[in-house]
């Protein structure tokens, strides 16, 4: 027996109403297409901030709910709330520095989803470890120029930048990714007489920074010689 041409019609309709449609699809008022995309952080960078913001944009429909999964040296999933033109929200306090890989999604009505491309990031919240391999303790700089040498090391994100103060006055930086040790050359006459505290400070590819610091007595006063004996004049014999 023959069925009409209406109820097959009706019968396709409510096969695809139950389909979970990602990314389009209609609500019952018109065809809903949605995007979504992380932009912060970007794939590939390094940082020490746990703000992710997520751009969702529907046609035919509104957003009712957002969220961000990340997994890493820890996994999880946090809300997103709208802010600004964008779906904002804040990796846990407690995550620890690594590689993470964030995705979203979002969703429209009670079926219709759409996930983000993953992004792949370095988050990194430890800060630089330096030691300062000379001089290695308070001296006093009567010669033409002082040799500072520090090792500078960064589990995560790596160097960005290593520079050299005195006091609050930059003498001198080099870019990171030229290996551990780092050598300075202080000239004697760019520093103040008297007490001067030379600054190594490190700042990593995250933007966390360390410095260390060691005091040097800077000496430019010619030492002053007195004739004592024999007496001015005087007549010397034997």
């Amino acid at each position: 027996m023959k069925r009409p041409l209406t109820a097959i019609l009706v019968g396709v309709a409510l096969l695809l109403g139950g389909c979970n449609l990602s990314g389009g699809g209609s609500t019952g008022q018109g065809t809903v297409n949605l995007s979504v995309g992380i932009s912060k952080p970007t794939a590939g960078a390094y940082t020490n901030q746990r703000d992710v913001e997520v751009r969702i944009a529907a046609t035919g429909g509104r957003v009712e709910s957002a969220k961000l999964s990340y997994t890493g040296p820890s996994s999880g999933e946090i809300p997103l709330t709208p802010s600004g033109g964008v779906w904002r929200g804040t990796l846990p306090e407690s995550l620890s520095s690594g590689t993470y890989t964030l995705k979203a999604e979002a969703q429209v009505g009670s079926s219709i989803k759409k996930e983000s491309d993953p992004v792949t990031f370095v988050f990194d919240k430890d800060k630089p470890q330096i030691t300062i391999l000379a001089p290695t303790s308070p001296i006093t700089l009567s010669g033409a120029s002082l040799e500072v040498r520090v090792r500078v090391r960064d589990a995560h994100s790596g160097i960005k930048s290593v520079k050299l103060f005195a006091e609050n006055t930059l003498l001198e930086e080099k870019p990171g990714g030229s290996g551990e040790e780092y050598t300075f050359k202080v000239n004697r006459d760019t520093l103040s007489e008297g007490t001067v505290a030379l600054r190594v400070v490190a700042e990593d590819l995250a933007g966390n920074t360390q410095e260390a610091t060691v005091p040097v007595e800077v000496d430019r006063t010619s030492p002053t010689v007195v004739w004592r004996r024999p007496a001015d004049g005087a007549v010397v014999s034997g």
